[in-house]
């Protein structure tokens, strides 16, 4: 919200935001001059059908996490050559599976919340890694952070948040136990970072990307 307050101030001039993908040839979700939402990805197009489900193919109630699956008359048949990746895309009854997770708010606007190859299933709960991400993004303290699940001792999945601080920040068993308080403020109580680690950089991918192949072997 705040960007995009200093964008238009600045600029005068509208982001408009939206999503679509090769295999459906359309954007299916985006924004409308004068209308925009920011932060979210906008209101279904005209041209597409979507729905939000959950991992048995059900569609969820707004507000709820789920997968988003898009159709349209220009929606792709196959990959080429690729018939197991084909299968898992292309659905049926023209049925797109995008992988992306959103949710869709009481007012028809779909808000971005990862891909669903990132989801942390802590204490048998799926958990988006950007919802913890962007609560964190919040705090004046953190300049850049990433959030993965991994393994503990026992096998067992804990969601853990690598955290770089802004200037006059440090590193502290406190600003920890603020950052968890934090995340409980606005998420669910199960959707807080277990584990902080406070790190001067976050590791990068040569295109600049933060690389959590890294960050997985520094473990809990």
């Amino acid at each position: 919200m705040q960007l995009h307050q200093e964008w238009m101030r600045t600029f005068g001039i509208e982001v408009i935001d939206g999503i679509g993908s090769a295999e459906t040839y359309l954007g299916y979700v985006y924004n409308r001059r004068g209308e925009v939402v920011p932060g979210s990805a906008g209101r279904v197009s005209a041209l597409v059908e979507v729905k939000i489900v959950d991992a048995e193919g059900r569609e969820v109630p707004k507000g709820e996490i789920g997968v988003l699956m898009a159709r349209s008359d220009a929606t792709g048949l196959h990959y080429h050559l690729l018939h197991e990746k084909s299968k898992q895309t292309f659905v049926g009854n023209d049925w797109v599976y995008t992988g992306d997770l959103f949710r869709e708010d009481e007012e028809g606007n779909f808000w971005f919340a990862g891909r669903a190859d990132d989801m942390i299933k802590v204490s048998g709960v799926w958990v988006s890694p950007l919802e913890i991400e962007t609560r964190l993004q919040e705090h004046p303290a953190i300049r850049e952070c990433v959030v993965l699940g991994l393994e503990d001792q026992y096998g067992l999945v804990q969601s853990k948040a690598f955290v770089a601080l802004q200037e006059g920040f440090k590193a502290s068993e406190q600003l920890s136990d603020e950052l968890k308080a934090f995340c409980k403020q606005k998420l669910a109580p199960y959707k807080y970072p277990r584990v902080i680690e406070f790190l001067p950089e976050l590791p990068k991918t040569g295109p600049g990307k933060i690389d959590k192949r890294q960050l997985r072997a520094r473990g809990l």
